[in-house]
């Protein structure tokens, strides 16, 4: 159990942290209706005894000060009216009462939900904003699962610690109002129903533990197996092995389903042997009471006071237990989480406008680069110097190291070893940020495999603009250039036309001219296609590097290609090979290219 507190105090600390001013706020105001719920609940018990008192025995109205200084306030003398009144207050307490608690209940939901978007976004701003090596090492489908299910889930506990507070205070208020009236049957009950929580608590703290870690892991495989089924629909349509795809997702479900059964079974079944220890207690104690006392009847006001507490109490202790249970079993899912909130995230980070460098030369000096100091270097000791307005040829085979040093060249990855110059100024360094996102901001990328959203073609173009803001005289320009635009004009409704998931209703031509003329609609200083003609023909692709090597504007050009046809229409050429470059210079004087 002090474990448990401690952790529920740890992670409230922490995400704390990430809460605005406004939520704060909020937190304190819900705080304080949770006290006025207290106060009530307080209230309304405390007439308990009075009320049925007067409704059994008229003659004891005089028996209590409150009820007296009430009809010389109101000057009531007439014994049923005073019941009335007495009744009137009692029904109004209890409304009262029950309407603080109501808007409790909302308010802490209501919190809930917006703390939780709060850490929805913050969340989705943080694993965006990483340095793109992060996203190398991990699985997409892990960034999809923390903000579904994760973020779902710590909500879930920041709504279990806020009710957790509230049945607390509402246990403290009760007891407070028992432990006044009848002390030594309060502790009994209370301090057997505490005793037995914390048994049960204990002997299903590891269960917990347990869940914990495999409802989090098939969360995750349940959503990898969803997108490698969906991802290889083509292979499932040709050879049918939809089974395969299956059986995993059946097997995963199927687990994941029973272990979510088990966690709330366990979460709840606690509540019913409480129920039935505590009437068993109360029936002993009624047993005593009725030994010991002759007159029965006067303890039927303490009887009916004690019952009504105990119906206010059980709630409350399995309020508090079942919630603790939920952020057990939630544990991995809010840390994890938390470790991507606590990321240190920089506006400074990020250029809100364009900011371009206007160069003269690029050097790379004994540039290389691994992942991790275990691993072998991909990249070993490249020195060389590209000029303005170059047009460069990258060749090489798969896994050569090209993709790594494109994304050296547009300062995605940092070199473990050398520098990289842009007019004599290192970008290379993550210490001197501005000059690298300067750097970047003037880099227009095509990689191979383009990702399209859902959207219009100029929405695809012009990539975080709307519609009302874009230059429709620059995209025409950008998809003339990018061979592109004839087709567009063929469609009815042009640039608004829609392409599809992920482009599906377009050709790989035609995908991939789209991601050309979203480079070029830039306007950017450097143009990097990685591969990015390999789906046009010949022609077309002559065609438009043709138009590209034309233009007037000073644009440097990196082009990482397999075709020889391609590579001989540049100023220069890089080959690489395992990792070294192997030739450096114009592709004439390379008799063999191959």
């Amino acid at each position: 159990m002090k474990n448990d507190i401690r952790f529920l105090i740890n992670i409230l600390i922490r995400l704390s942290c990430h809460f605005n001013y406004k939520r704060k706020i909020q937190l304190i105001f819900l705080f304080l209706m949770m006290i006025a719920n207290a106060i009530a609940e307080i209230c309304n018990l405390s007439l308990i005894i009075p009320f049925i008192t007067v409704l059994t025995n008229k003659d004891k109205l005089n028996d209590f000060k409150i009820i007296n200084y009430f009809s010389e306030l109101f000057s009531i003398q007439n014994p049923n009216d005073i019941l009335i009144s007495i009744t009137l207050i009692f029904c109004l307490t209890t409304l009262t009462a029950m309407s603080i608690r109501l808007i409790n209940i909302y308010l802490y939901g209501k919190v809930s939900a917006l703390l939780g978007a709060d850490i929805s976004v913050k969340a989705y701003r943080n694993l965006l904003t990483r340095p793109y090596i992060y996203y190398i090492q991990k699985n997409k489908s892990e960034f999809i699962i923390a903000l579904q299910e994760y973020s779902a889930w710590t909500v879930g506990v920041i709504s279990s610690a806020l009710q957790i507070f509230l049945a607390l205070i509402i246990i403290f208020s009760i007891l407070l109002s028992l432990f006044i009236v009848n002390a030594t049957v309060i502790f009994i009950i209370s301090f057997s129903c505490l005793i037995l929580y914390s048994i049960l608590s204990r002997l299903l703290n590891k269960k917990f533990e347990n869940l914990s870690t495999i409802l989090t892991n098939r969360s995750k495989e349940q959503l990898q197996v969803l997108q490698e089924g969906f991802g290889s629909i083509i292979d499932i349509n040709l050879y049918g092995d939809y089974k395969y795809f299956l059986s995993i997702y059946s097997k995963i479900v199927l687990e994941l389903r029973e272990k979510q059964q088990q966690m709330r079974f366990l979460s709840t079944f606690p509540r019913y042997i409480i129920e039935a220890f505590v009437l068993i207690i109360f029936a002993l104690i009624g047993l005593f009471m009725a030994i010991r006392f002759n007159n029965i009847a006067s303890l039927i006001p303490l009887i009916a006071f004690i019952s009504l507490a105990i119906q206010k109490l059980l709630p409350s202790f399995q309020m508090i237990y079942s919630n603790i249970s939920l952020i057990k079993s939630q544990k991995k899912s809010v840390l994890k989480i938390l470790d991507i909130l606590d990321y240190k995230f920089s506006e400074d980070s990020f250029f809100d406008e364009k900011n371009y460098i206007f160069f003269k030369k690029i050097e790379f000096k004994n540039v290389g680069f691994q992942y991790t100091i275990n691993q072998p270097k991909i990249i070993n000791d490249f020195s060389l110097t590209f000029y303005e307005s170059e047009k460069i040829g990258i060749v090489g085979s798969s896994g050569a190291g090209k993709s790594t040093f494109i994304n050296l060249l547009m300062g995605l990855l940092e070199p473990s070893e050398g520098s990289i110059f842009v007019d004599d100024k290192c970008i290379s360094n993550a210490k001197i940020p501005n000059k690298l996102l300067s750097w970047k901001s003037s880099i227009s990328y095509v990689p191979q495999t383009l990702f399209l959203s859902d959207a219009s073609i100029a929405e695809n173009i012009a990539v975080g603009e709307s519609l009302s803001e874009i230059d429709y005289d620059r995209l025409e320009e950008a998809c003339h250039n990018a061979k592109i635009l004839s087709f567009i004009k063929s469609n009815k409704e042009g640039f608004l036309s829609k392409v599809g998931d992920n482009g599906i209703k377009l050709s790989g031509g035609q995908r991939q001219r789209i991601g050309i003329a979203r480079a070029l609609y830039r306007k950017s200083k450097i143009l990097v296609l990685d591969e990015a003609t390999s789906a046009l023909d010949v022609k077309t692709e002559e065609q438009f590097l043709n138009c590209i090597f034309s233009l007037k504007d000073k644009l440097t050009i990196f082009i990482v290609t397999h075709r020889l046809s391609t590579v001989k229409s540049c100023d220069k050429i890089m080959i690489i090979s395992e990792g070294r470059l192997k030739y450096f210079g114009k592709p004439e004087e390379k008799t063999n290219i191959n």
